[in-house]
């Protein structure tokens, strides 16, 4: 597996949309949007959310999904 990440060709990723919504004092959820291209130049773009959670004095993620989206899709802030 490790072999296989070191000769995955990297990509630029540009980020926006990012927000941050406090779910209590230990846990906040984190939505963002990305848009970047597949090796075969075709663009990919996807609204992601992140869920962290302040563990052992350290913030750790706990989950994570990407959801395939296209360029013109907007979303209010907070919403699934």
């Amino acid at each position: 597996m490790l072999d296989l990440l070191e000769r995955a060709p990297t990509a630029d990723v540009t980020i926006g949309s990012f927000t941050t919504i406090p779910i209590d004092e230990r846990v906040i959820l984190v939505t963002f949007r990305t848009a970047s291209l597949s090796p075969d130049g075709t663009p990919r773009h996807a609204w992601r959310s992140s869920l962290w959670v302040h563990r052992e004095g350290r913030w750790r993620l706990r989950f994570h999904q990407a959801t395939p989206t296209t360029t013109g899709e907007r979303r209010e802030a907070g919403t699934a």
